[in-house]
């Protein structure tokens, strides 16, 4: 997989049974970079466990003292952190009943079988008939919206008036400024609108599902997804979000993957579910990728029924998002730009994102917010039209670059 060493030590220890003769040679090669091992692992956010795991190992003895050292402060770090986000999820908790809202946690904690999951916000789903209610609880209790700041698909008109991104946003974006939690309140499971190139009204028409397959978790107080629901959300997250062709993947959804399935999902159910949804293809990519880099135990019979009940174009888009990734760090530019040029013509029915795609259009001519994360210049400032001239030679850089650590 033209992976650095630091790279491959990083997947093995989110395997179910990492290969020790690999931990422990690489561990012991001369050319093992442990800080950039520790900011690979920070990355894709599997530290803690990947660091506890590491110390069952053979290791040279002034390593095994740092190794534990590093380990004991961020699983430390972690399980203090996570405890703070649950007691205030009891909080939001509380706050929510109090109004008579109705909610469901997505993620995080949820997904915190081990204790040292890194989780970094909390995840709140809430009916959209019930989102303003929600939004005058949450600032009542303490919260501050910063959606406005936060997302960058929001028009200025639409900062300061949550009911009119209602049509497309699903995310609504709260902080806590005494302990800097960020807190999002959910309509949806993604955005209608704006953010992806795929249409998911199937899968967005049918949150009310999620809604009646909810289960009480009694540790946490709350309802959060089915087993089954939250291995599709994952998946989901893992194909769409945190994906390899929009160079976002991490490690910590695979593992998430992994975790749920272990614990038992009913395979007739989750592709039932995701045929009624529509998004059986990226379940086929994401289960497929997790046995791919993971080794993650998934019945080959399900991967073929999926393969089968995708289309000609879907399968020829999974193999192709499966070539999308490279490493760690990067993925592989040629087949993400392919990727993102024929998904529309797979998952749209519109013309103008397919035509906007095949021209290049948010290659050459990127949104500005997204001119301005690059270049670090305000998107209001007259300096942002002038970075539009300079984008081809970037891309020209990248392009030399990407080749040049092919060849070399």
């Amino acid at each position: 997989m033209g992976m650095k060493m630091e790279h491959m030590l990083s997947v093995e220890l989110c395997r179910k049974k990492p290969n020790r003769q690999l931990v422990e040679n690489v561990v012991r090669a001369a050319g093992f970079n442990r800080d950039y091992f520790f900011h690979i692992l920070h990355r894709h956010m599997v530290m803690p466990a990947a660091l506890e795991r590491l110390l069952q190992y053979s290791l040279p003895e002034p390593m095994k003292r740092s190794m534990a050292s590093a380990a004991k402060e961020v699983v430390l770090g972690t399980t203090l952190f996570n405890n703070m986000i649950k007691n205030e999820l009891f909080r939001i908790r509380s706050i929510l009943k109090g109004g008579g809202i109705e909610y469901i946690l997505m993620k995080g904690l949820s997904l915190d079988f081990s204790g040292i999951r890194t989780i970094g916000d909390l995840d709140i789903l809430v009916r959209e008939k019930d989102l303003l209610a929600a939004d005058r609880l949450v600032r009542e209790g303490g919260f501050e919206y910063v959606g406005g700041m936060l997302n960058p698909l929001i028009k200025d008109s639409e900062k300061n008036d949550l009911s009119s991104q209602l049509g497309w946003n699903n995310q609504f974006q709260y902080i806590n400024p005494k302990n800097r939690l960020l807190l999002e309140l959910h309509t949806n499971l993604f955005e209608r609108g704006r953010a992806y190139l795929f249409n998911l009204d199937p899968l967005l028409d049918a949150i009310g599902s999620f809604w009646e397959n909810r289960t009480w978790d009694g540790a946490l107080g709350c309802h959060v997804f089915s087993m089954d629901d939250r291995l599709i959300l994952m998946c989901l997250h893992t194909a769409l979000k945190r994906s390899p062709y929009a160079n976002m993947f991490v490690l910590r959804n695979l593992t998430d993957i992994a975790a749920i399935i272990e614990r038992g999902v009913d395979w007739e159910n989750v592709v039932s579910r995701a045929r009624a949804m529509r998004v059986v293809s990226f379940l086929l990519f994401s289960l497929a990728f997790a046995v791919r880099i993971l080794g993650t135990d998934v019945p080959g019979a399900v991967l073929e029924g999926l393969r089968a009940e995708c289309g000609g174009g879907e399968r020829l888009l999974v193999a192709l998002h499966l070539r999308c990734f490279h490493n760690l760090e990067s993925s592989r530019l040629l087949y993400s730009q392919l990727y993102k040029i024929l998904a529309p013509f797979v998952y749209q029915k519109k013309w103008l994102p397919r035509m906007r795609q095949a021209f290049l259009i948010p290659v050459l001519f990127p949104s500005r917010w997204r001119m301005s994360g690059i270049y670090r210049v305000r998107k209001d400032s007259p300096l942002i039209y002038f970075t539009y001239l300079l984008n081809p030679f970037r891309w020209i850089y990248l392009s030399v670059r990407r080749l040049i650590r092919l060849v070399f």
